[in-house]
């Protein structure tokens, strides 16, 4: 994703709080992350950083909360599609807020300007794959439509 300065200063400046949805910071966060990982102005990325940071904090406690009944829609599906496919069973597979742990704590590490010289663009290479891996999971289909009505996902003849 090539990023333009007018959508790094709209990353930077869109207004987020406790009261926006899971699903909007999510993908706000990925595309923090995606700038973070192709900016090469120094001050830019720390900007980004802290904002990702931000961000991150402001979804952490969220994580465990019920769904809000108005984005069921959002995260129901008709069918498994190919698109949302099992994750394979390689052993990594965190949780939600383990990954957004992962996340934070590599945002933070990064705003400190600490790391040893050749580490900071793998860093930021983790870290976008650590976010996107994370608002993946958090934005992806949680129900099913069924002929008997909405299941979850993972029930046992819920696809």
């Amino acid at each position: 994703m090539a990023t333009t300065p007018a959508f790094t200063q709209s990353l930077l400046t869109l207004p987020v709080c406790d009261q926006t949805d899971f699903t909007v910071l999510a993908r706000h966060c990925e595309h923090l992350a995606d700038a973070l990982l192709e900016c090469t102005d120094p001050l830019l990325r720390l900007a980004l950083c802290e904002r990702l940071n931000t961000s991150l904090s402001l979804l952490r406690p969220t994580l465990l909360e019920p769904v809000p009944a108005h984005l069921a829609e959002s995260l129901t599906t008709d069918s498994m599609a190919p698109e949302n496919p099992e994750p394979a069973t390689t052993g990594f597979a965190p949780d939600s807020e383990q990954l957004c742990d992962y996340a934070l704590a590599l945002s933070q590490l990064l705003a400190c300007h600490t790391l040893p010289p050749g580490c900071t663009q793998p860093l930021r290479g983790l870290l976008n794959d650590v976010v996107s891996q994370f608002a993946s999971l958090l934005c992806a289909p949680r129900w099913c439509n069924t002929p008997l009505g909405r299941a979850w996902i993972d029930a046992p003849g819920s696809v």
